[in-house]
């Protein structure tokens, strides 16, 4: 369920527009394109997601770590690592709903931006 969630995540992060003219995030969009490129669809089994994105992801730390380098999915689940009991928890911050109108106001609030530069120009 988890793995569905960030591939709705992923494609939702994908559609703002906001991140499309942000060279500073060149690095954080290789892998979301990489991830998008791949055609996930949240069905795949943990071993598919491994042998599709081998060598980068070959454990669950190495997904998190992966998913977490995607620009605004920060904003939606928090990790905890308990290295000494091999453990990791996530929670959500958000709904995926929640998240959905998160990245929308975030594109809605660029553009208003971006109207009001060109009104001081």
């Amino acid at each position: 369920m988890f793995h569905l969630l960030i591939v709705n995540a992923v494609y939702i992060v994908a559609e703002c527009k906001v991140l499309s003219n942000r060279e500073e995030l060149s690095n954080a969009k290789t892998y979301m394109r990489s991830w998008v490129k791949k055609g996930l669809n949240g069905s795949e089994t943990f071993t598919d997601v491994c042998q599709m994105f081998h060598p980068d992801i070959s454990c669950i730390e190495d997904y998190m770590n992966y998913i977490t380098k995607i620009p605004l999915i920060p904003s939606f689940f928090a990790v905890k690592y308990q290295q000494n009991k091999d453990v990791l928890m996530v929670s959500l911050i958000m709904s995926l709903e929640c998240f959905e109108t998160y990245v929308s106001s975030l594109t809605a609030y660029d553009e208003f931006m971006d109207t009001k530069h060109h009104e001081f120009n």
